[in-house]
């Protein structure tokens, strides 16, 4: 059987916006907010832009690195032959994904149903938390979740350049121009001041905790940025940036050989930090002008299929509110649908390379996975919790630590990779520091809090029985 040839990205426009549309997802405008509100603000976005810096756009940087020297997908970029074999790595990264995929899908058949409710009037004539009770699980949601994969797959089958390329210049500016539209609308409201206040101005009592050392006998207390708020932080940086999850190797790998990938990092994290940060002027204007702080502090789904439903519902014309909640539910379907393609691409670039399968079989096995991947999901809202806190933030964080070591120790030629179609060659030197110092030992203390975190959950719930 010959070898299937790989595709390319038609433009450099095309690789940007398939790469932003990666990495803005239900990240930037479903967990953004929530976050935001528990860590006190301001205060989530100063410590999740510092992140951002520190070891997102690193761990971005060696992704490219990594796929465009390759030329494959994941599991195949890794799999070098003698010692530095980490096909290991490239499996989890696979595996990553899909785990993500088959909640992020349920969550986008919500926004889905949600969507066409909004449009006939029905979402603002019930009570939001009973509906979303009513929906969140059982045959509906499989349902949503179903032609959810369907639209994905049928995207990611027409190939980089005519399926997803194509998707996505018309999918982002949509999406941004919806979120600038809301945005514009929710500044007019009354309670957009205090919304403001609360997302722009950092309670520095939220940002850092006092911490007691014990040193020869004499206790020594200092302040230190808050742990809870660095492990959330850096969760974040990598769910949004869709990093840790073979994405941007996949992406990086259509790539031609004489790209700045240090450029196209920075492009790709500005837009991404813009459009979270539009999110936020978008929901917590509106949040504050119909009193629903509490909502959105107290459950984290709260944050959208609870409140912003009751939110537009109190909007003096039925019918104008009716389309502004189709606007946002809209909005939290493109940006999951963007990043659900880049998902599938993942496992579909993989078959193809590991078992020289045509693109359109192996969409439709990867599509196939994911549906039967997300059933357990869209029966249980724990599931689905906990399928988040797994795949979605200690995953992402243990493929970001064990990539960090392969290309900054393992791999060979990675700074020559990285300086091909470089323009500022005085990068390379922090890069590089960074990928091999500072990412790993970030990303192992976040695991660790993590871990920790997460044993405490545990406890808790096996004391509960």
């Amino acid at each position: 059987m010959s070898e299937v040839r790989r595709e390319r990205w038609n433009t450099r426009l095309g690789f940007i916006l398939a790469a932003v549309g990666s990495a803005v997802g239900l990240g930037n405008i479903w967990r953004f907010p929530y976050l935001t509100a528990e860590y006190g603000g301001a205060a989530f976005v100063v410590v999740y832009i510092f992140m951002l810096f520190l070891i997102g756009m690193p761990v971005m940087v060696a992704e490219f690195i990594l796929g465009r020297s390759a030329k494959k997908s994941p599991v195949q970029a890794l799999s070098q032959p003698g010692e530095n074999n980490w096909s290991g790595l490239g499996y989890l990264f696979v595996l990553t994904g899909l785990g993500i995929l088959s909640y992020y899908s349920v969550i986008a058949g919500w926004a889905l149903r949600y969507s066409l409710e909004s449009l006939r009037g029905y979402l603002l004539n019930v009570s939001p938390g009973d509906y979303f009770a009513e929906i969140h699980s059982g045959f509906d949601a499989l349902l949503y979740h179903f032609v959810f994969i369907a639209i994905t797959t049928g995207i990611v089958l027409g190939g980089v350049k005519k399926g997803i390329e194509r998707a996505v210049k018309i999918l982002i500016p949509l999406l941004v121009a919806l979120i600038i539209g809301l945005g514009i609308w929710a500044f007019f409201q009354a309670g957009a001041y205090e919304g403001y206040s609360f997302y722009l101005q950092p309670d520095l009592e939220a940002m850092f905790e006092t911490y007691t050392l014990n040193l020869f006998g004499m206790s020594v207390s200092f302040p230190f940025l808050a742990l809870g708020l660095l492990g959330a932080a850096g969760g974040q940086t990598f769910f949004t940036l869709s990093l840790g999850m073979g994405a941007m190797i996949t992406y990086a790998s259509y790539l031609p050989g004489n790209d700045d990938l240090m450029k196209k990092t920075i492009i790709v994290s500005f837009y991404d930090v813009g459009i979270a940060l539009l999110s936020g002027l978008m929901i917590f204007p509106i949040i504050f002008s119909f009193g629903l702080e509490s909502e959105i502090a107290e459950s984290p789904l709260g944050t959208l299929f609870m409140a912003i439903p009751e939110a537009f519902s109190q909007v003096e014309n039925p019918y104008w509110g009716g389309f502004l909640s189709f606007v946002f539910f809209f909005c939290l379907l493109l940006a999951a649908l963007t990043s659900a393609v880049s998902l599938l691409e993942v496992v579909t670039s993989s078959l193809m390379d590991e078992l020289n399968m045509k693109r359109q079989p192996a969409a439709a096995a990867g599509g196939f996975a994911c549906l039967l991947a997300g059933v357990p999901a869209a029966l249980s809202l724990g599931w689905l919790d906990v399928a988040d806190q797994i795949a979605g933030s200690f995953l992402l964080l243990l493929g970001g630590f064990f990539l960090a070591i392969y290309v900054g120790w393992l791999m060979k030629g990675t700074l020559d990779e990285l300086t091909h179609g470089l323009e500022w060659n005085l990068v390379v030197a922090p890069w590089h520091f960074l990928i091999r110092y500072i990412v790993p030992v970030a990303l192992l203390a976040l695991l660790t809090n993590f871990v920790w975190d997460f044993s405490l959950q545990l406890w808790e719930w096996l004391g509960g029985l």
